[in-house]
């Protein structure tokens, strides 16, 4: 009895393993019958705007620090925040009584070197008439003449210092030496001002914050593409629902680096007509370095994708290769037939490659510049490659957000007549196309693809059929519930 519920418990547990090996095998079949879904994307076209972003500060474009020369408690403070000031208005004062003393000593000083003076001179006249006479040595007139010019050495001191005393009385008033308004005062009345070892600061003037700057820390990946000029749009956090404008000024060679990461400062003007800007304010800054309107454009999804495994894939097309193929042998030195007419490229990848290899401008290639194409041009181009690296003429992808006009990637392609709803089914066909500049969304493909395309950006995760397993071992249940017993 012992053997054969042995037997019947293996002969179970057989039947089990072969129930489920048969139940994966149909939904295997199943699933590759009908092959992964793929969510699918429309080739539109429209504007790219490349853009490049950091932070800065506001600041005015011209601020004056005013400090004092001359130490002493402050008696007066004539202006406070935010008030205009002209230049040479007196905007504060310190208490002149010690320097205006020092004055009137410095005067009694000049009028007593002068007595001195003329009575020097008194004797050394009278030495002379006297010498003249032979009444007095010359030993007398001598040092009568060296103690007329000792005073009047001493007149001169005297009078500098006196002038000095003078300058120091005038210093007690602060005088504003711009027109502006005032942005900051660190003082208070009373207070006492050192000047012994540097300028102590009493207040802060802008000359018209009307016109106002943010100086941007550009990262070194991205300055290359900054240039004066450009446009620039920034946000503040005090007015998070509007942009304002400004136009890049100057980037400045000097690099800053902190814990390892390199900036280099970016000066961008900006127009502040209605005063709501204020000094300090951190704004966020976007630079436009590239804008192509009216062009075809793809998700950036699209140029990542890359078939899983199982998917139907025919090779890359492969019209843009010839194209930079044709761009290539244009480019190529000498003459004769190994050498095309560069003007019968297509007009968009012409405009293109003269965006990036026409240096000088004059809208052709010279030797110098069709070289630096010739280097420029084998990149980007692979020999064929299976499904899954891009298909024939794929080669090493540039990245998405590539904004060097004329790199190649690989889009898949699918028949519009699959597509529904933004899924589809069925095969795929690699195309090779060109890329221009990128937004960071889209990018824009100057050949390869038409309008209207459909192009793979993903892959659509599909949950099988629930199926209703039975357990040889459970209970059967009765049609209307509940166990049979």
């Amino acid at each position: 009895m012992r053997k054969i519920v042995k037997a019947l418990f293996w002969i179970a547990v057989l039947a089990l393993l072969g129930w489920g090996g048969y139940w994966f095998w149909q939904r295997s079949a199943a699933a590759s019958a009908e092959g992964p879904k793929y969510r699918v994307a429309q080739v539109v076209r429209g504007d790219v705007v490349q853009t490049v972003t950091a932070s800065g500060k506001l600041s005015a474009v011209e601020t004056v620090e005013i400090g004092s020369q001359v130490s002493g408690n402050l008696k007066e403070i004539f202006v406070d925040f935010n008030d205009l000031v002209k230049q040479g208005q007196l905007i504060a004062r310190i208490d002149p009584a010690t320097y205006e003393a020092k004055s009137v000593q410095a005067e009694g000083e000049l009028l007593n070197a002068q007595a001195a003076l003329e009575l020097a001179r008194i004797k050394a006249r009278r030495s002379s008439e006297l010498r003249k006479k032979e009444l007095v040595a010359q030993s007398e007139l001598d040092e009568a003449e060296a103690d007329l010019k000792q005073k009047e050495a001493s007149v001169k001191i005297r009078e500098a210092s006196l002038m000095n005393a003078k300058v120091d009385l005038e210093r007690t008033r602060i005088i504003s030496p711009i027109d502006g308004i005032v942005i900051s005062r660190a003082v208070e009345v009373g207070q006492t001002v050192q000047a012994s070892f540097s300028s102590p600061k009493l207040f802060e003037i802008a000359r018209d914050l009307r016109d106002m700057e943010i100086s941007a820390d550009v990262s070194e990946a991205d300055i290359g593409q900054v240039t004066e000029g450009q446009d620039v749009t920034f946000t503040v956090d005090a007015y998070t629902d509007r942009q304002f404008q400004g136009k890049v000024q100057q980037v400045r060679n000097n690099p800053t680096t902190v814990q390892n990461v390199v900036t280099f400062a970016t000066i961008i003007g900006v127009k502040n007509d209605e005063l709501r800007l204020k000094p300090g304010m951190t704004a966020n800054v976007t630079i436009t370095t590239a804008r192509h309107d009216g062009v075809l454009k793809v998700p950036n999804a699209a140029l990542r994708f890359r078939p899983p495994e199982g998917a139907r894939v025919t090779g890359v097309t492969t019209n843009v290769s010839a194209a930079v193929t044709n761009a290539v042998a244009a480019a190529g030195p000498g003459t004769g037939a190994g050498r095309r007419d560069f003007s019968s490229l297509p007009e968009d990848l012409r405009k293109r490659l003269l965006e990036k290899y026409d240096k000088n401008g004059d809208g052709r290639l010279d030797e110098t510049e069709r070289a630096a194409m010739r280097e420029g041009g084998g990149r980007g181009r692979g020999g064929g490659g299976g499904p899954g690296e891009g298909g024939a003429g794929g080669g090493r992808s540039h990245g998405a957000g590539d904004s060097t006009p004329g790199g190649q990637k690989t889009v898949y392609v699918m028949d519009p007549a699959s597509v529904a709803d933004g899924q589809g089914t069925g095969e795929l066909r690699g195309v090779s196309v060109v890329t221009g500049i990128s937004d960071g969304a889209y990018t824009e493909v100057a050949s390869g693809v038409e309008e209207g395309a459909q192009v793979v950006t993903g892959t659509v995760m599909v949950e099988a059929p629930k199926q209703e397993t039975t357990n040889p071992f459970a209970p059967m249940r009765r049609p209307g519930g509940g166990p049979r017993r």
